[in-house]
């Protein structure tokens, strides 16, 4: 059960937000996240990337305190987040959960949320959430009634009324559970772009929780890949890219050939040699010590350079 204990206000996130070997569970023999631990600085996305179950949403929820943990720190501007008082940490925070909710009323009383908001604001959360295209459309545009729960909308467009009435608050902290899954590839590409356009304008800390990869890598200043409760690695995306820690990394985040194979040294130099005889030489710096290996390859960034003085042996570049 979440307690609401804390002393302290936050109005606004200045420094950021930490876990610190976090754990949680939903009971005894459920899933389980296990000493998660990443930094989330003020001003920066960081994107939480891993299949179905890994805790992606899990680690979302823990931030608002829908749940508490039961070992660790999460830390709010330097403060244990349970220091804070529950209603003042969550109205920082601008919330698109997994399931949409939508009140039975108009798209302006959707976004507005029950604020008094000028035209100018409710427009900009609109555009910020790429829904104003569709908007214009409706007969009676932001007067349109949505019906029980959005259901005279369709599923993209009540993600984009639920992330507009997100960020019409201008929150510090901005929550996002795959806020894009029920739209189009190219709706879903120009959204991401605007939400990324407007959280690098207007400097907001953000989570962005996603199972696609190459979501990830456009949206995020960082990357936390997870796997079954487990942090594999936390990085930019281009070293999440170019350089995994491990074979999970290398096999979820993508477009990679993964060969199996050992590590030996030939006039040394490193070489990776495949169990089909081929040999490969290595670049200047690599760990030469012996030993069975996984060599990840992206094959858009491989050339062949031919037989070097080892003999047989094709250089990558």
């Amino acid at each position: 059960d979440v307690t609401d204990s804390g002393n302290h206000k936050i109005e606004l996130l200045n420094e950021g937000v930490k876990f610190d070997n976090v754990s949680f569970n939903y009971g005894e023999g459920s899933f389980e996240l296990a000493k998660i631990s990443f930094e989330i600085p003020q001003g920066e996305t960081v994107a939480l990337v891993g299949a179905s179950g890994s805790g992606k949403s899990t680690i979302a929820d823990l931030i608002p305190r829908f749940f508490d943990i039961s070992d660790g720190a999460i830390i709010v501007d330097g403060k244990n987040i349970k220091e804070y008082n529950l209603r003042s940490l969550r109205r920082m925070m601008g919330i698109v959960t997994q399931e949409t909710i939508l009140l039975n009323t108009s798209i302006r009383e959707n976004i507005a949320y029950g604020s008094n908001l000028d035209e100018k604001k409710l427009i900009e959360a609109a555009e910020g959430a790429n829904a104003v295209e569709f908007i214009n459309t409706l007969e009676d545009k932001y007067e349109t009634l949505v019906g029980e729960r959005g259901v005279k909308l369709s599923g993209g467009q009540q993600q984009r009324v639920a992330l507009a009435r997100a960020l019409v608050i201008e929150p510090d902290l901005l929550l996002l559970d795959e806020p894009l899954s029920n739209l189009d590839a190219k709706l879903r590409e120009e959204t991401r772009d605007q939400i990324r356009q407007l959280q690098t304008q207007l400097g907001i800390t953000t989570i962005y929780v996603t199972h696609d990869q190459d979501e990830a890598l456009a949206v995020s200043d960082r990357i936390a890949v997870l796997e079954k409760g487990r942090c594999r690695q936390v990085d930019q995306p281009e070293e999440i890219y170019s350089q995994p820690a491990n074979r999970f990394v290398a096999d979820f985040m993508g477009n990679m050939n993964l060969w199996e194979g050992t590590i030996t040294t030939d006039r040394g130099k490193a070489v990776f040699q495949h169990k089909s005889g081929l040999v490969l030489a290595l670049p200047e710096g690599t760990d030469s010590r012996a030993g069975l290996v996984h060599l990840a390859l992206h094959s858009h960034l491989v050339s062949l350079a031919g037989e070097d003085e080892l003999g047989s042996v094709f250089v990558f570049f």
